[in-house]
């Protein structure tokens, strides 16, 4: 499964690459393994579609589907989501079990500050920054191995809490004053 984002948006900071250069290497290295893996884009509101099926054109990218399915129905038969950006969908299906990569290019002074990790590291099963040998050897592991998902029920519970209906109403209780 793989969320798009806007291909022509910096993530953040001066020295990032328009995302479309980590997508393309994304799509260059997954190419390697068109026979033995579909991959499901999910295009987001903003994605420059046209631009995306030059880009697989020009790659010679095979065995895909575009779907605008929720992810949460795409990721339920994934193997893994791997996203070229930093993305809130990375959140919702690590919560779900899926596998998590993220292959971004974080500006130097955002790299720095997290330590190398992912925005969402908590909730990032495997964070590369624009290294294709690092990707190809994750996906080489995820696509020929058992990979078993280990979730921390306690840390999903402390950052992503189902509310009763009392407790909701009592968060927004000063807006209905």
């Amino acid at each position: 499964f793989f969320p798009l984002a806007h291909l022509e948006k910096r993530f953040v900071g001066e020295d990032t690459p328009i995302l479309e250069v980590p997508f393309r290497e994304c799509l260059q290295v997954l190419k390697a393994y068109n026979d033995d893996l579909m991959t499901v884009f999910k295009p987001s509101a903003i994605t420059e579609m046209d631009k995306v099926y030059k880009i697989l054109e020009e790659i010679g990218y095979k065995n895909y589907i575009v779907s605008y399915a929720h992810p949460h129905q795409i990721c339920k038969n994934a193997r893994f989501t791997i996203a070229s950006s930093s993305t809130t969908v990375l959140l919702d299906v690590y919560i779900l079990g899926c596998l998590t990569i993220e292959y971004v290019c974080y500006d130097s002074r955002v790299h720095n500050a997290l330590g190398g990790k992912s925005f969402y590291d908590d909730f990032v099963d495997y964070a590369i920054d624009r290294d294709q040998v690092a990707l190809k050897t994750v996906l080489d592991k995820i696509i020929y191995s058992d990979v078993q998902v280990h979730r921390n029920d306690d840390k999903i519970k402390k950052h992503f809490p189902v509310l009763s209906t009392d407790k909701i109403k009592k968060l927004f209780e000063v807006i209905t004053r």
